[in-house]
């Protein structure tokens, strides 16, 4: 986002004004059009990171990350290595 704003007076304008998460909700489509033509090989690395991140974390109905232990439960004994 930092590469972003130097190339790019207005949106370092509106981080500046409302933070960086604040612009990026009101006006992240156009923050993403500009990143992708920035770098599209880099886009394509980006998106894909992102797809296997979001792979990797499952969650229960409950909220819960699942394969995690839960707050205040103990371990099973074999769970634990020496």
């Amino acid at each position: 986002m930092e590469d972003l704003m130097e190339d790019y007076e207005d949106v370092r304008k509106r981080v500046e004004e409302k933070g960086i998460v604040k612009a990026f909700e009101e006006d992240k489509d156009n923050i993403w059009k500009l990143l992708r033509e920035k770098d599209p090989p880099y886009w394509d690395v980006f998106l894909e990171s992102q797809e296997k991140a979001r792979a990797n974390i499952k969650v229960e109905p409950n909220g819960v990350k699942a394969g995690l232990p839960h707050e205040g439960t103990a371990m099973h004994e074999e769970a634990v290595a020496d």
